[in-house]
Formats: C-alpha cells, structure tokens, sequence
C-alpha cells in the first residue's frame, strides 16, 4: 500500500500559511471599517472651520501683495470659498478685495494672496471667510 500524505508536516504547511493570511486580511478589512465609522462620528461639526493667518506683504509694479493661508482644521471640505480682505485706517474701511479658492479638503491649508492699490502698512488688513459651497 502507499502511504498516505494527509497528515504530514508538508501538506499542513499551506494551509497554516493560508489561515494566517486570511485572518491577516479579516483584521484588516475589519480595522478600515472601524476607522471609518470613527472618522464620520467623531467629525468636528457640519462645516468646515476655516482659519485664515495672514503672511508677508511686498510691494508689486500694480500694488501690493498681501499673502495668505487657508486653513480647513474640519472633516469637511469646501468648494468656491470666498476669502474677503479689507484694508482699515481710522476705523474705516479703505479698500476691498476678494478671491476664491476652488477647492479646500479636510485637514489642508491653501496659500493665496490679495492685491491692494493702497498700501497695508499705512492701515490693518483684515483677511476673513465669506462663503463656501459644499463640494
């Protein structure tokens, strides 16, 4: 008679190997969903908080540049954000300025700057949100 391979060492060699990259994948698969379900419950708010810091200012051949950053510190992102800039002197508003921002994700920062005609070291510049649409 011929001896019989089924319990030998080298036939259970795979199937332990296939158990292990099975359950591997389970964990896997299992941790992703739970990570997700914690991500959308654990969503600060139901819009995006958006902080705007202002950066350097330099002069330009048609004005001057007020440079800045965009931050979304939320788990929402934004779409056609309106970023408005004003340049105050004496408690009055002096110039006006506005751009838009196409696209701003959860957890990122976009830079983007603002022209004025009048000079912003003669007065304060006030660089804040006005709009968004959800994407």
């Amino acid at each position: 008679m011929a001896k019989s391979t089924k319990g030998s060492k080298a036939s259970r060699a795979p199937m332990i190997a296939e158990w292990l990259a099975g359950g591997l994948g389970a964990v896997l698969v299992i941790g992703a969903v739970a990570w997700l379900i914690y991500a959308e419950a654990s969503g600060n708010g139901t819009a995006p908080d958006i902080e705007i810091r202002l950066g350097e200012t330099s002069q330009r051949a048609d004005g001057y540049l007020v440079a800045f950053k965009a931050h979304n510190r939320s788990s929402f992102s934004a779409a056609k954000v309106k970023i408005r800039g004003e340049l105050r002197s004496s408690g009055s508003v002096v110039e006006t300025v506005e751009t838009e921002l196409d696209y701003l994700p959860a957890y990122s920062s976009r830079g983007a700057g603002l022209f004025f005609q009048d000079d912003p070291d003669k007065g304060t510049v006030e660089i804040f949100t006005v709009s968004y649409t959800d994407p």
